[in-house]
């Protein structure tokens, strides 16, 4: 008896389930996906060699020749990604799942000539100089993940508005090879690793526009506000694999995460689209390895908050399917 009970409230719960979802979704899906480059665009002021302002020092008197900007790195040329579900719902519009992301790696090598009288920032006036006429190697990594779910309603003449909830992750390390003082001929590496998780409400409005039967081109936007938790973490590790120095900084921001997108579609077959985008994202307020690393107001154990722009620009070509 209790079986037949139990039996007979689960298909009845299963049936209510099956009329429900029937009730909002119209059976119309779409999934689009697209691959391609990215290159990430963010900069600092911050010098990758500084004044070094221990004294007297080896070499008093001797002077810096030159002071080499960030933007003398190479931040590389990566992967992007992004994936989308859309299902239609029967009062209008459609509910979304939204994926998009990239991941890049740039290497730089710089050679810093006469140099003995300055510093890698991330030695933090430590002592720890510049070897004179050393080559220096410096690798940049940089990740970026987005993921939203929400409601997209279509109003008159190509338009569209969308609202959701975003969850992101957006990374930057930077580590530099480097000589520990001038008497010392063996190398240490010097890494700062930044990383930010944040979620938050995203809106995008976009607009589709037909060219003929066959192609048309359309422009989007989204913006999100973001509540952020971001770590770094500074290590300085000396060719014997001793650390030399560390420390860490944790905190919480709020990042307005702004991107931007241009798409030209190609209607290849009924149900089916061709797809090329070029697009910008921005993330204002996140902790990175390149901004934290080269900041000279850090102490070997002590870091400064310190936020800054993270942004990559991107081409794909895309699938759409509907069915």
């Amino acid at each position: 008896m209790k079986l037949t009970l139990a039996t007979v409230l689960a298909a009845t719960l299963a049936t209510g389930a099956v009329q429900a979802q029937s009730s909002i979704f119209t059976g119309d899906y779409t999934i689009s996906a697209g691959i391609g480059g990215a290159l990430p665009m963010d900069r600092s002021d911050r010098s990758v060699i500084i004044d070094n302002n221990t004294s007297p020092g080896p070499f008093p008197g001797s002077t810096l020749v030159e002071i080499l900007g960030s933007d003398a790195l190479d931040y590389g040329t990566g992967f992007s990604g992004e994936l989308e579900f859309k299902a239609g719902l029967t009062f209008g519009g459609s509910a979304f799942i939204r994926a998009d992301g990239m991941s890049s790696n740039g290497e730089t090598g710089l050679s810093f000539g006469d140099s003995e009288d300055g510093a890698i920032p991330g030695s933090y006036d430590d002592g720890f100089r510049t070897e004179n006429g050393f080559d220096n190697q410096a690798e940049i990594e940089s990740r970026a993940f987005s993921l939203a779910v929400g409601y997209e309603h279509p109003f008159a003449n190509g338009f569209t508005g969308s609202v959701g909830l975003m969850y992101a992750r957006v990374s930057q390390d930077l580590e530099i090879n480097l000589n520990p003082d001038l008497s010392d001929s063996a190398r240490s590496v010097a890494t700062g690793e930044g990383d930010n998780q944040m979620g938050g409400l995203v809106i995008g409005a976009g607009y589709e526009h037909a060219i003929n039967q066959s192609w048309s081109v359309a422009f989007s936007g989204n913006a999100a506000l973001l509540a952020n938790s971001y770590d770094y973490d500074y290590l300085r590790v000396g060719e014997d694999g001793t650390i030399d120095q560390e420390a860490d900084n944790d905190g919480n921001s709020t990042v307005i995460r702004l991107d931007a997108e241009a798409k030209a579609i190609y209607n290849f077959r009924p149900n089916t689209k061709l797809t090329g985008a070029i697009g910008i994202t921005n993330y204002s307020g996140v902790s990175t390895g390149l901004d934290n690393l080269l900041n000279e107001d850090n102490t070997a154990t002590e870091i400064e908050d310190a936020t800054t722009d993270f942004t990559y620009s991107y081409a794909r070509l895309g699938l759409e399917i509907t069915f």
